[in-house]
């Protein structure tokens, strides 16, 4: 994640700590060959928290380091809003690594559907209240509706590549870069910052400054990596 200045120019905001899976047989696979079995099953909340351990792992590393510390964010799957003990489970993990919790930015997907959504904006205020930094992943894809959105204590909201991905050399249409502005300045009035996912190209960094989107997150800046070439950055 990056933010961007008027002239282009980036600067390390944060992190995403992604998962893939060493299979002995079948090689690397990514998470969309594996997350939709784990949460069909119930097991995903085993993954959630063995990534939010090694996140807090690394942030107590770099912390006895001396680096300079960046948000990471990591996900929470719809099965986690179901557990009575979550919030209480995350603060226990992120105190026994000494780490501030607004360092850890727990991101919620917009295209998985919540049954029950006063359950989920209870989970949220909690998360919030226990001082961990709180993301709405893939909106414009999903159940968010804008009256749901203003109950959301959300700190980083963040636009589907979906919206960017037209705006390649010179064929962005006005509409979209118009509605895409809305939606930053209706984030922006409700004290959410916007975030641009899946930026690939200078254009698209170049008409994202232009309707006042200044965090970006894509390929553009930096691929996947492994922790250490995180740590290189840092």
């Amino acid at each position: 994640k990056y933010s961007v200045d008027d002239k282009g120019a980036p600067s390390l905001y944060g992190a995403e700590s992604l998962v893939r899976w060493q299979h002995k047989t079948r090689g690397m696979l990514s998470p969309g060959q594996f997350i939709p079995v784990f949460e069909e099953d119930g097991s995903i909340s085993k993954i959630d928290r063995f990534i939010l351990i090694k996140t807090c792992q690394y942030l107590a590393k770099w912390k006895q380091e001396g680096r300079t510390l960046r948000p990471i964010s990591v996900n929470i799957s719809r099965v986690q809003m179901s557990n009575p003990n979550l919030i209480q489970e995350f603060r226990e993990i992120v105190e026994s690594h000494d780490i501030d919790p607004g360092l850890i930015d727990m991101e919620l997907t917009e295209s998985t559907s919540f049954e029950n959504m006063e359950l989920m904006l209870q989970k949220m205020n909690e998360i919030k209240q226990s001082g961990f930094k709180l993301s709405l992943d893939d909106f414009g894809t999903g159940y968010s509706s804008l009256s749901m959105l203003q109950k959301m204590p959300m700190d980083i909201l963040k636009l589907d590549k979906s919206f960017i991905d037209p705006w390649q050399e010179d064929h962005s249409s006005p509409k979209g870069l118009q509605f895409v502005k809305d939606i930053i300045t209706m984030a922006e009035n409700l004290g959410i910052t916007a975030l641009a996912e899946g930026v690939e190209t200078s254009k698209q960094v170049e008409l994202l400054l232009t309707v006042n989107c200044r965090l970006m997150q894509g390929y553009y800046f930096a691929k996947p990596m492994p922790a250490n070439d995180f740590e290189n950055l840092l």
